[in-house]
């Protein structure tokens, strides 16, 4: 025989044994017995469930995928007369998100058999302690439906109207400055690496012991890091010709308007994603504005796993936003690997979460030339959230570490110990790295 609903809610009530025997047969029972009945009943449950040809009402489905990305689905439901009738709360039973999935047509046909259950509710608990129940005079009926829908996928992905809806909210002086800073040739580069901020991560303090983190606390972090490494490059006068500030790295938490990475993992989020897109780009401009005082700015395009196509249209929006100013140059190459060449210094560019091992190997076959040419080679790289660096091959493969705190995941999974930190390298022409600047996170 197939498991009705009642066999199915006794088998998924949690708590104590007294309250749901009780609750579920209107038995008093006392605390060592209810204990034992309650897994006999459940024993006996999980038998006729695994015994039985039949699926569970309510399991019992046919999912038929159409070309034009559509979904048929017939499923056996027990629902009210009511329930019957509510096209949402059909879909929801059905287990389909009316946020993800639009309604074409809904079908239902009332089966042969029904279940009557009584209804009670919990009062407040007698003198000893012991839960008291009153049972509700009517009883509910619910019936056996064969349902059956057609749904089509609500579009989940960042389109070019929305990040230009986003690109005309944000208020600036006309696009913004013109050209303010000329280049000097000083033979000196700057890089700046704040990597894996998560833009959108959700984490309490209490759950993670690390930090609290939301858009506020990293926008703050992020200002902290830019502003502090300018500070530092003023403060020992380094003459800076050129800075790059690589866009990605896991810049934004999540990549679809349903709170998913780019693959398709839900995430833990604090926002929206409208404003975390639109707070990430404010503080991309902000941190060019500041880099800019300096000397001339290029930005590049660094994919990732958890923001690959987010990231890519936050560095259309920084390319779009300056591109009346000189000073300003943007990559927005798709390639998932970028280099940096500078004098006798090469500089790979990457997250670190696709190429393994063959990272080490890399470099030398994507830039020959370059490679040939160059005395320093250096990969720097991202995803692990921990600091680490060898030398393999000739090539000195560095794994930078966050400015995000630890999220839930990663507390659970025991990955704990890594500084928040942000990172910056001066590069010398000729001398290769003369100077590494880190910025550590300690609020």
């Amino acid at each position: 025989m197939r498991l009705d609903k009642f066999d199915i809610n006794v088998l998924e009530q949690s708590g104590d044994a007294q309250s749901i025997l009780y609750e579920m047969y209107g038995k008093e029972i006392g605390s060592n017995n209810a204990v034992k009945q309650l897994a006999g009943i459940r024993t006996h449950l999980n038998y006729k469930k695994s015994a039985s040809d039949d699926r569970p009402i309510g399991e019992m489905e046919e999912t038929v995928f159409k070309e034009d990305g559509s979904l048929v689905t017939k499923r056996d439901l027990i629902l009210s007369e009511t329930e019957s009738q509510d096209p949402t709360f059909v879909m929801k039973a059905m287990g389909y998100d009316p946020l993800q999935w639009k309604l074409n047509w809904l079908k239902t046909k009332r089966g042969y058999w029904d279940v009557s259950m009584k209804l009670r509710t919990r009062g407040e608990d007698d003198e000893s302690g012991k839960p008291t129940y009153q049972e509700i005079p009517t009883k509910k009926t619910n019936h056996t439906y064969r349902c059956e829908i057609s749904i089509s996928p609500i579009q989940n992905i960042l389109t070019e109207s929305m990040v230009k809806e986003i690109f005309d909210e944000l208020t600036h002086s006309e696009i913004c400055p013109e050209t303010i800073h000329t280049r000097k040739m000083s033979g000196k580069l700057l890089e700046v690496q704040i990597v894996d901020p998560h833009l959108g991560l959700l984490a309490w303090k209490a759950e993670t012991e690390d930090a609290d983190y939301d858009l506020k606390n990293v926008e703050r972090d992020i200002k902290y890091a830019t502003n502090s490494i300018v500070s530092r490059v003023k403060q020992l006068d380094l003459k800076i010709e050129q800075i790059v500030l690589p866009i990605g790295q896991d810049y934004f938490h999540f990549d679809t308007t349903i709170s998913t990475t780019t693959k398709g993992t839900v995430m833990d989020t604090d926002s929206r994603w409208q404003k975390m897109y639109q707070t990430g780009v404010r503080i991309l401009v902000e941190s060019v504005q500041a880099l800019r005082q300096i000397a001339p700015v290029k930005c590049m395009y660094v994919a990732s796993n958890h923001d690959k196509m987010l990231s890519y249209c936050a560095t259309l929006f920084i390319g779009a936003y300056f591109r009346n100013c000189k000073d300003v140059e943007v990559d927005i190459s798709p390639a998932p690997r970028k280099y940096i060449r500078y004098g006798k210094c090469l500089v790979g560019l990457g997250h670190g979460a696709e190429e393994g091992k063959r990272i080490n190997n890399v470099m030398q076959v994507e830039r020959k030339e370059d490679w040939g040419e160059t005395i320093y080679h250096e990969w720097h790289l991202a995803h692990f959230h921990s600091k680490k660096s060898e030398e393999i091959g000739g090539v000195n493969v560095i794994y930078l570490p966050p400015i995000a705190p630890r999220s839930s995941w990663e507390k659970e999974k025991g990955y704990v110990g890594s500084l928040r930190t942000a990172t910056a390298f001066v590069w010398d022409k000729n001398l290769g790295k003369i100077l590494t600047i880190d910025v550590n996170i300690t609020v």
